[in-house]
């Protein structure tokens, strides 16, 4: 019985593998579509051959027609981008020169404040107090100190006793100024203008010297950072031009020159750095902000500039196609020339043009060279 239902389903199998013969109605339809088909065919060749007749009419009698414009001598200039990151110039940890307590902060965080002004006052007692018995020792030895120099100037008392006490009130003088220089370091002042970032440290507290208190920043001037490769070490020197834009400030450009350019390539990235300066009126531009530089690598006065496309090229070498008149009309030279340097839109032509040559730029594709050209608008 199972050997019996096994062959069923072979024969089963190989009867759906087997190809089915097609009706005739099918093979009629197939026949109509080709024929549809071939129809079209001769209606699209019909049509090309009709207009290359009446192109071949057309440049036999009047030659191809093609666009040609004067060969274009200007300066050129090739640029590269590069990214690059805002620095502020001015940007100080503050901190006071002397140990003390503070006793007052006059500022807050993102006050404005001018190159001098007290930002903090740290504890003074103890110094205004030995400044008020400085002050009336000062007093008493003054006193001494000028009557015996009227006495001295009399000749009356000995030299010893002159100095003495012109040495008295002068140590007492210097210890005057030198207290008066502490006191008034006991004053935290803004080293220049620009704004309190952060408070570090609260009233209270006590600060040393190399703790900051405040961070200050100033946004006026401002350092565009950035490194190049070492391939770039030739083409960039210090003052040139530099394009910067910043890509959260759409539409905001400022020009600048290359105030500093590295003179150590790292090893690791192959790299060397540089540093543009910039002003910032209006102070839009914030520190730590990412720019890109335009930046000039190559410049050239009177040079021939032609369009990339335009240049084709061989095994010979690089070739462009010129119009060159004779006897009323043009035909198409096909002339080699040396390239030089390019922005990918336009190309330098170091060799092969001169002033006067008429470059084909359309219809180019379509003449080799020896053809009669009709130069239209």
């Amino acid at each position: 019985m199972k050997q019996i239902l096994s062959l069923t389903v072979i024969i089963t199998l190989l009867a759906a593998c087997m190809p089915q013969e097609r009706t005739s109605e099918q093979i009629n339809a197939e026949i109509a579509k080709t024929h549809s088909k071939i129809g079209e065919l001769n209606a699209q060749l019909k049509d090309l051959e009709t207009e290359l007749a009446a192109m071949q009419t057309e440049i036999q009698d009047n030659g191809i027609k093609v666009k040609a414009e004067m060969v274009s001598v200007r300066d050129f200039a090739t640029y590269f981008n590069t990214s690059a990151m805002v620095e502020a110039v001015n940007a100080a940890m503050v901190s006071p020169e002397l140990n003390g307590q503070i006793l007052r902060i006059h500022v807050a965080e993102g006050q404005k404040v001018s190159k001098g002004q007290t930002l903090v006052t740290l504890d003074d007692e103890t110094m205004v107090n030995s400044l008020a018995e400085i002050d009336k020792s000062l007093e008493l030895t003054k006193t001494l100190y000028e009557k015996q120099k009227q006495l001295f100037d009399q000749g009356v008392g000995s030299e010893m006793q002159y100095l003495e006490a012109k040495n008295r009130y002068e140590g007492l003088v210097k210890s005057r100024e030198s207290l008066m220089t502490q006191l008034s370091k006991t004053k935290v002042r803004a080293p220049f203008t620009g704004y309190v970032e952060t408070i570090f440290q609260k009233v209270g507290e006590f600060a040393t010297p190399g703790r900051q208190i405040i961070e200050m920043i100033a946004l006026n001037q401002l350092h565009i950072n950035t490194e190049l490769s070492e391939t770039y070490i030739e083409t960039v020197s210090k003052g040139d031009s530099v394009w910067i834009t910043f890509p959260n400030l759409p539409g905001f450009e400022k020009v600048a020159t290359i105030a500093q350019v590295g003179n150590v390539i790292n090893p690791a990235s192959r790299t060397f750095g540089i540093r543009v300066n910039m002003s910032n009126p209006g102070e839009k531009v914030k520190p730590n902000m990412l720019a890109t530089l335009k930046i000039r690598d190559y410049q050239a006065e009177n040079v021939f500039v032609v369009p990339t496309n335009l240049i084709r090229q061989d095994i010979k070498g690089h070739f462009m196609y010129v119009a060159r008149p004779h006897d009323g009309d043009y035909f198409a030279v096909k002339t080699y020339v040396e390239t030089g340097k390019s922005d990918g839109v336009h190309t330098v032509v170091t060799s092969g043009l001169n002033q006067t040559a008429l470059i084909v730029t359309t219809g180019f594709n379509q003449i080799k060279d020896g053809n009669q050209l009709q130069i239209v608008d």
